[in-house]
């Protein structure tokens, strides 16, 4: 907010910024005084303002990226899906445009460009994060993000469901490589069929959290965030009671990479 006096033989023009230092300047007409003040007051809309009224370097969409890992991303419980998505965005020249400078066409061009290497629903997850991350750093950090960046971008339609069904002796080579790579990956496998659960659930799970006699598994890390119960056909009973009892875990090896 501007605001302009006379004092004693000269005009003084002050802006104030919400966060940021007010900044004055005297001039000798008060034509002069107005029209500086509306200068200063587009450089703090511009985000090139810093409190003590020096002009600042523009910021980068991959700088921003860096402040929303360290700030909100580093806190979730799938941070590292959520970072190795976001290392995406940083490799694409979007990365290195001025975030004040974003438009709705280059949003849409990086859209477009990871279509052509990777899945709808990854670039889908792709811009929730994005938008997130620009979002969080209009309304938090008073970024000078443009509204339209938004709204302006459709997002990739969804591939159709699945429908891909094992053929004759697929099952029967998929358990031949588990044969001979770690000693637990066979009984994932195996498990991840006769219970539906997912990698992280199943990787997670200790013994504590089995009730062998009543065939049930009680998960208190789900990726919606609520504890659930998954009840084990006896074929899955029978895989984990064969299970050594060496760690805490049952099924006690990191997780593997993603493809």
């Amino acid at each position: 907010m501007a605001s302009i006096r006379k004092r004693g033989g000269t005009w003084q023009a002050q802006v104030r910024r919400e966060g940021h230092r007010a900044i004055t300047r005297s001039f000798g007409k008060k034509a002069e005084a107005a029209k500086w003040a509306r200068e200063q007051e587009g450089r703090f809309d511009e985000g090139e303002l810093r409190a003590n009224g020096q002009k600042e370097r523009s910021c980068r969409l991959k700088d921003l990226l860096n402040r929303y890992s360290q700030a909100i991303t580093r806190h979730k419980r799938g941070r590292a899906a959520e970072l190795a998505h976001m290392r995406a965005i940083q490799r694409h020249p979007i990365a290195d445009v001025s975030v004040k400078r974003l438009t709705p066409r280059q949003i849409a061009s990086y859209r477009d460009d990871r279509l052509s290497v990777v899945s709808p629903s990854t670039v889908r997850r792709e811009r929730v994060i994005l938008l997130h991350c620009l979002r969080t750093a209009a309304d938090e950090w008073q970024f000078p993000v443009p509204k339209q960046c938004f709204s302006n971008v459709s997002r990739p339609r969804e591939a159709g469901a699945r429908s891909r069904r094992l053929m004759p002796g697929e099952f029967e080579a998929i358990l031949r490589e588990c044969d001979r790579g770690p000693k637990y990956l066979r009984p994932l496998v195996l498990l991840a069929l006769e219970t539906g659960m997912r990698r992280g659930e199943l990787l997670s799970l200790t013994w504590s959290n089995v009730d062998l006699d009543r065939r049930l598994a009680y998960l208190r890390e789900t990726k919606n965030g609520e504890e659930r119960t998954v009840p084990l056909s006896p074929s899955a009973r029978d895989l984990i009671s064969a299970i050594s009892r060496d760690d805490g875990r049952i099924l006690p090896f990191h997780r593997m990479p993603r493809g």
